[in-house]
């Protein structure tokens, strides 16, 4: 990670970045009902939230989607190499998902659990979609401020 500059507070602004997704994510997890303890694979047991094993596969989605592939591959030339690993990242979980739950918890049919609550893709909510966006607007947003500044900072330096 590179340290763009310092702010008037004497904090970086990457450390200032990780503080703030501590908070987020802090923010996220006490601010959802999930009984960590309980059966993370019985939905009965948690009628009105979603699978904890979801909340951490739409950090690991986010993270990823937001921080390496947009910034790599998110481009005119390499928009088709931006396709193949973005399905490669939210379409391979979901299979080992369905797989070990086919095979060590409960068969039950692969499109049963394909469009199941717990679903990375498919569930409510879809981790999938919510990382998706999220790491959109975060990535775009970020890059538009960024630019801005260099953009005004221009005619300083000539």
């Amino acid at each position: 990670m590179e340290v763009l500059q310092t702010s008037n507070y004497g904090i970086s602004k990457t450390k200032a970045e990780i503080i703030i997704h501590i908070f987020f994510w802090l923010f996220i997890f006490s601010s959802i009902n999930i009984d960590w303890t309980a059966d993370w694979f019985d939905a009965r047991l948690r009628p009105r939230s979603p699978a904890p094993l979801s909340l951490i596969v739409f950090a690991l989605f986010f993270y990823i989607n937001a921080f390496f592939l947009i910034p790599k591959y998110f481009g005119f030339d390499t928009w088709e190499k931006y396709v193949v690993y973005a399905s490669i990242l939210f379409f391979q979980p979901e299979l080992i998902r369905i797989i070990c739950y086919q095979f060590f918890i409960k068969p039950t049919g692969i499109e049963k659990e394909l469009f199941s609550r717990d679903s990375f893709i498919f569930g409510a909510p879809s981790p999938f979609f919510l990382a998706l966006n999220a790491s959109f607007i975060y990535r775009l947003t970020k890059d538009w401020f960024l630019n801005k500044r260099k953009i005004r900072s221009l005619p300083k330096k000539f």
